[in-house]
This record gives structure tokens, sequence and C-alpha cells, in this order.
């Protein structure tokens, strides 16, 4: 005879497991951050890197396939972890605080003016396997901010084309 206690407790996990079906790759909204562009200019730009960041993660934001990890979330762990700066310009460290974030994608990239011209270069790279699934360039006039605008608005709504593509295919895919 088994004991009740052993029937009760399977019963119980019985009932657990069966309020998480099992869920496809699209019907889970996957974690998304976004680091912080880097400066690659000559003579540095660095508050435009702010700004263009700000901007892609704004439109990472309306993406309803994806859910994206707050900045301040970001910063948070980093705090708590007392890791210094340093430690992020190691590529697995980052994709490392990606899991303990939630993150299941992460968005590296930089930017680049020369004259007028601006190039915003970004990465979309899956934690889990640390490699880079799509990369995106993008050009464009950089003698004032429209300019610049018009560029990250570009490269934005080719990443969400991406990510919407993935989704409606049920998986992530390299290109």
């Amino acid at each position: 005879m088994i004991p009740l206690a052993k029937i009760l407790v399977v019963m119980v996990t019985l009932l657990f497991l069966s309020c998480f079906p099992g869920q496809t790759f699209a019907e889970v909204r996957q974690g998304i951050a976004v680091w912080d562009l880097e400066d690659v200019s000559p003579g540095g730009y660095s508050n435009f890197g702010e700004i263009l960041t700000s901007q892609l993660s704004d439109i990472l934001a309306r993406c309803s396939t994806y859910s994206l990890v707050e900045r301040s979330r970001l910063q948070r762990v980093l705090e708590e972890q007392k890791i210094g700066s340093t430690r992020l310009a190691d590529p697995d460290f980052a994709l490392r605080l990606g899991k303990m974030t939630g993150a299941r994608l992460m968005v590296f990239g930089s930017y680049l003016i020369i004259g007028p011209v601006l190039r915003v270069d970004i990465r979309v790279v899956d934690v889990e396997t640390s490699k880079v699934l799509k990369a995106f360039k993008k050009e464009g006039q950089s003698s004032d901010l429209n300019g610049a605008m018009e560029v990250i608005k570009g490269i934005g709504g080719d990443l969400v084309a991406y990510l919407d593509s993935c989704h409606r295919s049920d998986r992530l895919h390299y290109e």
C-alpha cells in the first residue's frame, strides 16, 4: 500500500505542472536587453550614444513580441553583484548578465560619425548560445539630430521586422 503522503505529493506535483502547459517560443514574450551603443568615432561624440540607445530602446519597447529589459534592471543587477565597468567590456560577461536579468537576446552595437555621415551597426546575440543571430548596418546624415533619428528608426525597424519573423516562425534563426 502506498502511503497517503506520497500520493498527496504526486497529486500536488501533477496539479502544479498542469498549470504550466508547454509553450512554444512564439507564445512566450522573450526578454531583450539593449547595451549602450559604443562610440567608435575619431574625436568622440559620447553623449550621442545615449540618445541613439534610448531611441532604439523606445522602438523595441513598442514591439509586442518581445519584452524590453529596462536599463534600470541591468543597472540594479550590476550594483547588486558589485560589478565594475571594466567587466562590462567582456562580451561573455555581458551575456551572463543578460541571463541574470531574464533577457533571451542582447543587442550590442556601435556608431561612427565621420563628417556629415553617421553609421550605426548592431548585433543581436542569443544569450543561451552566445551566437550572433543577425547584424544590421545603417548609414545616413549626422549633420542634425533629425538625420540621426532617421538612421536609428531605420535600423530599429529592421530589427523589429527580424524579431517579428522569429516570432512568426516560432524560433530564433541565424541570418
